[in-house]
């Protein structure tokens, strides 16, 4: 029995909606919060019908009027195929440690030398002595060296991360995200296509630098991090995907490349 609060029967008998929205808690993620208040005889009652249906619940006494606070993985108003994924983005800047040989200014001085830049410079650095043909070409393999010499072999490069979170119930009748066994590199257009991404997120994420790089290198967003976690709640099933992408220069572009490119 729904009876409106603040009417002359609501004191005698019933329960009301007051409200239902989606809400983020730090124990559970993302779910639909629905509260009611009535007599604490019919909330008692109405705890126990909910979480048959699958509902996680608590219940209060305020003054003798009873409030009880409902978590759905969904809206439980709308039908399974009504469902509407809980999405969360984030873009970062994060520092990762990276061959020096990785650099795009290192791949492109690598093309233009030929077959052997990475040993010839290795065995510059056993020999103490940079001894490359026409060394003032090659600054980049210079640096190199010296760092090599140093006993550095890798550089911190920060660049951007982008992460997707989201929630949704067992019954979600969308496609969910499928690990994919192979390393995936998406161009800046195919990502914002793919995933839906519009402003206020698109207009956040860089453009490609302009620097020209070697044949079969590309800037991209590799697939980086793919996490699904299953939380049972009573009757209903949670599940939660974690997608997380970084830019860089990636082989991607050419027949054999290490990463598929889309």
């Amino acid at each position: 029995m729904s009876v409106t609060q603040g009417s002359s029967t609501f004191g005698s008998s019933g329960y009301t909606l007051v409200s239902s929205r989606p809400v983020y808690d730090q124990a559970n993620g993302y779910t639909w919060e629905v509260e009611y208040h009535g007599l604490p005889a019919y909330i008692a009652s109405l705890a126990s019908s909910l979480q048959s249906q699958g509902a996680r619940t608590t219940t209060e006494n305020r003054e003798g009027v009873g409030v009880l606070v409902a978590h759905w993985v969904r809206d439980p108003d709308q039908a399974a195929s009504a469902e509407v994924p809980f999405d969360t983005w984030s873009i970062t800047s994060e520092e990762a440690s990276q061959s020096l040989f990785a650099d795009p200014a290192a791949i492109a001085e690598a093309k233009r030398y030929g077959s052997g830049y990475k040993s010839d410079i290795e065995q510059c650095v056993t020999n103490a002595e940079f001894t490359l043909v026409n060394p003032s070409s090659y600054p980049i393999a210079r640096a190199i060296f010296e760092l090599l010499l140093q006993g550095v072999d890798s550089a911190p490069r920060r660049s951007p991360f982008l992460r997707r979170n989201r929630t949704y119930s067992l019954t979600y009748t969308g496609t969910p995200y499928r690990v994919n066994s192979k390393g995936i590199v998406y161009t800046r257009a195919s990502l914002l296509s793919e995933f839906g991404i519009v402003d206020p997120l698109a207009s956040r994420i860089p453009l490609d630098p302009t620097d020209e790089l070697t044949d079969g290198f590309v800037y991209g967003w590799y697939l980086a991090e793919e996490e699904f976690r299953y939380s049972r709640e009573r009757g209903a099933m949670k599940v939660e995907e974690t997608l997380g992408f970084r830019f860089g220069v990636y082989n991607a572009a050419a027949t054999g490349a290490i990463y598929e490119l889309r």
